[in-house]
């Protein structure tokens, strides 16, 4: 390797991990590092002692190839000769000045091959000291990624038209081992109990290695198989880098001998509702940790996988409710079928009341997933205990499925407050429950109807219970509720409105609507906000709060987000045509977590963007700053693909939510919009204008521009102007309004601006 002429101090990392490794190694590289679909490396450097390689020393030896011992005193400009110091010097003066600073070069590995990479460089806050952080990504070479892509395709056509699920499990295994020579693939899945893996495929290995496999996998509990289980459960990856000398199950010791397996690298495969369904586990005949290409296949083969023991679960359960009642899907639902309908025909025969409480346990999911499935199954267990010790014995407490639990109370006659049972539950379920060395805490949602006064007929009982309980979910969970025709109407015009929605948009009952954003100096219209509005044909204006959750909860919201978002950008191109050599103008569009989450928007929007010649500039994403605590690669790939193209980002209701400050940087938000709560009292609450301040203040020191909604008096308007507030919105100026009114508003609005400024 050459010597380079300006070399690097090498610095031991251990002071630093002394004081401060558990926080920081917890907050940027449990989220960043271990994203490798996002980045390939992350790494930071010390300004302060001559950019010494301070954090990321793991992130860059999977890169490198590189073992522990080589790698305990390496150099960044050993590996590139682009980071010397004077270049970074350079490189910090220009993220002080821009914020990020952007450099491609080459990294040597180990095994002497040159890889181009992407250096993107932020400055990071720790502590009070600066630190230079840099996210490293491969430039991959375009045929590959083009052979993946169509590797992609084929796969989701064969998905798409029926394939085999074996055919399926064993593709998407070898295009996983495509990535680069000596891996082996093989997808495990979880059984329905959860407690043991099964084989979908392992198309490298010989029919009687993969029998030996097969009893192993379904027996051992020990080493590798618990930590892939525990680890997804906690949404992490598990990577051992050298099975030689970490302890491992009898699965990769057995590989080790058939295959000279060195390293097992695994990725969780979840479900759309983040329910855990098995593992993806590469194993490699190079000892090490894998490279920015491989992890992308990994994370790729997961989605896939997902997709192929989602669509096999929906055949099976179509296949399981021939015959069956709607709500029997198991052997336990079937005996509570049974025994319902005896004790319905004891209450008709001789004039007898039933009682029906259906209960579901709130925030079961997050101790699921926090604490892993074992602890979760321990507390479903003293859960039922306590719902058992709740009620008489004559009662039937039956576990229906996952969180969910029944009560039936039996035939009796008269009167029988039901109500008081159910809180004695819901007070017994809100102890805290001892899992072993955690402490875990739930709540209860119970619903309760009777039989016959409510229902006359079982599956009604369940069904309205049902209702019931989840009247208590939208209440705000812990607590319990009766059925009442008044809320079956209600379920009933929500299932009509939900049917409604899905038709909404083909029928062109959708229309998006403007409402200016005014600059508090100039009182000049610079923005507008774009909003949805439904003209439902006999419920007239249908409420944004009522249908855009239904929206989001059938999937819809993506085909109306993506129109709505091109009514904008075509409202936006109009808008400055109609202002010639002015492109300052902005339209803003509110974007649902779930655009994130699934679905092709960044993409989609952009091409738009491209069709209709308009500037990125012109578009602001408005999120939610709940959406920025979640670090999954799909959300931050797309903001970073809107930031690269030159949209900016706003920060809606900001101050009602969680307030994460150290995101508004990491994310590079332009906009915080105050919310309309802290709004409305400003001329009488001396706190909400502290707050309204506070928000302005710190806004403006890291750069960031104010938006304050929901200003409807000049009072409001001339104290948030005292406070340095930049932008406000509200029905002072206007009310929503169509795109024709809006752009009639702007000129006639511009019109005053202009009297009052020769005046």
């Amino acid at each position: 390797m050459k010597v380079m002429q300006a070399r690097l101090k090498k610095h031991s990392r251990q002071p630093y991990f002394a004081a401060a490794g558990s926080i920081f190694e917890k907050t940027l590289f449990w989220h960043l590092l271990y994203d490798i679909a996002a980045f390939a490396a992350v790494f930071v450097l010390d300004p302060q002692e001559d950019f010494r390689l301070a954090f990321g020393m793991e992130s860059l030896r999977r890169v490198m190839g590189r073992d522990n011992a080589a790698h305990r005193g390496m150099c960044i400009s050993d590996s590139m000769a682009a980071l010397n110091r004077p270049k970074l010097m350079k490189l910090w003066e220009e993220v002080g000045t821009n914020g990020k600073a952007i450099l491609r070069t080459d990294l040597l590995t180990d095994s002497g091959q040159n890889i181009e990479v992407e250096l993107t460089f932020h400055a990071l806050d720790f502590s009070g000291r600066k630190m230079l952080v840099c996210y490293m990504n491969e430039v991959r070479r375009s045929d590959f990624v083009e052979d993946r892509l169509q590797q992609l395709r084929i796969l989701l056509e064969k998905i798409a038209h029926g394939a085999e699920n074996k055919s399926l499990f064993e593709q998407i295994a070898l295009s996983v081992e495509s990535t680069m020579p000596g891996l082996y693939c093989i997808i495990l899945i979880l059984n329905p109990k959860r407690n043991r893996f099964r084989i979908a495929a392992a198309p490298s290995l010989s029919g009687t290695q993969r029998e030996i496999l097969d009893a192993l996998v379904s027996t051992d509990l020990s080493g590798c198989n618990t930590e892939c289980v525990a680890s997804a459960l906690l949404g992490r990856r598990l990577f051992r880098d050298d099975i030689g000398s970490q302890s491992c199950g009898s699965v990769c010791q057995q590989l080790k001998v058939d295959i000279g397996a060195q390293a097992c690298w695994s990725e969780p495969i979840f479900s759309q509702a983040d329910r855990l369904l098995g593992v993806v586990r590469v194993y490699s005949k190079q000892i090490g940790l894998p490279a920015g290409l491989v992890l992308a296949s990994l994370r790729q083969a997961a989605h896939l996988s997902a997709i192929v023991i989602e669509r096999e679960a929906v055949a099976a359960k179509k296949a399981n409710s021939k015959g069956l009642e709607p709500w029997e899907g198991s052997h336990g639902r079937q005996l509570l079928g049974l025994r319902l309908r005896e004790a319905a025909e004891i209450c008709r025969r001789n004039d007898l009341n039933m009682a029906l409480l259906f209960i579901n346990l709130d925030h079961f999911k997050e101790i699921n997933v926090a604490l892993g499935f074992h602890m979760g199954d321990e507390l479903l267990v003293q859960a039922e205990i306590r719902i058992r010790n709740s009620v008489r014995d004559s009662d039937v407490v039956e576990r229906l499925a996952g969180d969910e639990f029944v009560v039936v109370i039996p035939p009796y006659k008269g009167h029988l407050n039901a109500g008081l049972i159910g809180e004695h539950i819901v007070e017994a379920l809100s102890k805290p429950f001892q899992l072993e060395n955690s402490v875990a805490y739930i709540s209860a949602s119970i619903g309760i109807a009777h039989y016959p006064e409510d229902a006359g007929d079982i599956d009604s009982l369940l069904d309205y219970a049902d209702q019931s309980m989840y009247a208590v979910k939208k209440a705000g969970r812990n607590g319990v509720n009766f059925f009442t025709r008044s809320l079956h109407q209600e379920v009933q015009e929500n299932l009509q409105l939900n049917n409604d929605l899905r038709n909404a948009l083909q029928a062109g009952q959708f229309d998006v609507y403007f409402q200016p954003i005014v600059n508090i100096l100039s009182q000049r219209v610079d923005k507008a906000e774009a909003l949805l509005r439904w003209h439902h044909p006999l419920r007239g204006m249908v409420s944004p709060d009522q249908f855009i959750p239904m929206a989001e909860e059938t999937g819809v919201i993506h085909e109306i987000g993506d129109w709505v978002f091109r009514r904008a950008a075509d409202m936006a191109m109009q808008w400055q045509s109609l202002h010639s050599g002015t492109d300052g103008f902005q339209i803003s569009v509110n974007m649902s977590p779930l655009q994130f989450m699934h679905g092709s928007a960044d993409a989609l929007w952009l091409d738009h963007l491209q069709a209709i010649g308009l500037n990125p500039k012109a578009m602001v994403i408005e999120i939610t700053e709940g959406l920025l605590l979640n670090d999954r690669v799909e959300v931050m790939n797309k903001l970073r693909a809107f930031c690269q193209a030159g949209m900016q980002l706003a920060m809606d209701d900001f101050g009602t939510g969680y307030s994460a400050m150290a995101y508004l940087k990491k994310y590079n938000v332009h906009y915080l919009k105050i919310d309309r709560s802290f709004v409305r009292d400003l001329e009488t609450d001396s706190g909400d204008r502290a707050i309204a301040e506070a928000i302005v203040v710190m806004a403006h020191r890291l750069g960031l521009k104010v938006i304050a909604e929901g200003v409807e008096t000049r009072g409001q308007r001339d104290l948030l102007a005292a406070v340095g507030c930049d932008y406000v919105q509200g029905y002072l100026y206007a009310k929503p309004m169509s795109a024709d009114e809006f752009l009639m508003f702007v000129g006639m609005f511009e019109q005053q601006a202009a009297s009052l400024e020769r005046g």
